[in-house]
């Protein structure tokens, strides 16, 4: 015995092309639209309980579902974020990577490229946190270094002060360690 929803793929894949053409016209007439927003607005609650149920039945599928989906379409995701975030198109991307010669415009080493690592870095003054504009957008930056700029706040004096205190304090480690008698880690 077929269970119903083979049942249903297989009457899809008879009609398919019947179906089609009674969906668009159904969607193309806004009467019906209305009617389908309408019904949706009465039931939302009790639609959305059932996906919340679903979903904690299903949790481990659905993730593993998504990620293959995430796997499948990473070039399509992050081109859609950079449209969407940054109002570029890879176009532009590419233009901006072209320029930097595949480099962290703030620490000069390489970017890889097609990585969720590399960020567009922005002014946040302008456009805020999650959106940039051609005005505001500095470069393409690591991760890391990107994070870091953004923990100074932007402060490049604050950043050359923190170059210093660390440049200070890894001498000082330094010298500590070569006079110093290296004793066993009292915790393995």
């Amino acid at each position: 015995m077929k269970s119903k929803a083979e049942s249903n793929r297989q009457y899809y894949e008879k009609n398919r092309d019947k179906i089609l053409a009674w969906q668009r016209e159904y969607g193309a007439d806004p009467a019906n639209r209305d009617r389908k927003r309408e019904w949706y607005l009465r039931n939302r609650e009790r639609i959305l309980e059932r996906r919340r149920t679903y979903y904690a039945q299903n949790r481990a599928e659905e993730l593993a579902r998504t990620r293959a989906y995430q796997i499948r379409h990473k070039d399509r995701i992050r081109a859609y974020g950079a449209t969407y975030r940054h109002g570029m198109r890879p176009a532009d991307w590419a233009a901006m990577w072209d320029a930097q010669d595949g480099q962290c415009y703030l620490c000069g080493d390489a970017l890889v490229a097609d990585d969720a690592s590399t960020h567009v870095d922005h002014d946040h003054a302008c456009c805020g946190r999650e959106r940039s504009c051609p005005v505001c957008r500095r470069g393409l930056a690591h991760a890391a270094c990107n994070v870091s700029i953004g923990n100074a706040g932007d402060d490049p004096a604050r950043l050359r002060r923190m170059a210093d205190a660390l440049e200070a304090a890894k001498a000082q480690v330094a010298q500590r360690m070569a006079t110093a008698v290296h004793q066993p880690a009292l915790f393995p």
